[in-house]
């Protein structure tokens, strides 16, 4: 299957999309809310980690932007191998303290998202075997909108020590 310049570009666009969502730089949030009510200045939900688990979730957020590139990639010359082996590792994950960490600090809609994207990864890995190149660009397409909604209505804002 020859690439086309839109399928090959998508990943970069996804990338530059994504990259220019995620802010790691000072960040203001209104005073006296609860924390799972803090606004950032940008108007997103903002959640407080420590350093560690934010930076467990910026390895978790490479870890899927770099397995959609590597099972778009592979759907394009429909090596179904690379695409069920990736999604199946995105769609389980790895046990860890931090994680669970994350997941008691974070607002229900954020771990429902996390969770909803490593079902459609899930969905990608159980239909690698029979379904078309083009349904699972479709499944890859519904986790990145999941990545899209957290991006838009969530901040990892790294707590103060004080």
């Amino acid at each position: 299957m020859a690439r086309n310049g839109f399928w090959y570009a998508l990943p970069l666009g996804v990338a530059a999309g994504i990259l220019g969502m995620i802010q790691f730089g000072e960040n203001r949030v209104i005073e006296n809310a609860p924390a799972s009510e803090q606004i950032a200045d940008d108007g997103r939900t903002a959640v407080e980690f420590t350093g560690a688990e934010r930076q467990h979730i910026r390895g978790e957020m490479l870890g899927f932007l770099n397995g959609s590139q590597s099972i778009l990639d592979a759907s394009l010359t429909a090596d179904r191998q690379t695409i069920k082996t990736v999604a199946s590792g995105l769609a389980k994950g790895k046990a860890s303290p931090l994680g669970q960490a994350v997941k008691q600090k974070s607002p229900p809609e954020f771990t429902q998202l996390s969770q909803g994207l490593r079902q459609s990864f899930g969905a990608i890995a159980l239909t690698a075997d029979t379904a078309s190149m083009a349904e699972i660009q479709g499944k890859l397409n519904s986790g990145m909108q999941k990545c899209a909604a957290c991006h838009s209505g969530f901040k990892a804002i790294e707590r103060n020590p004080k």
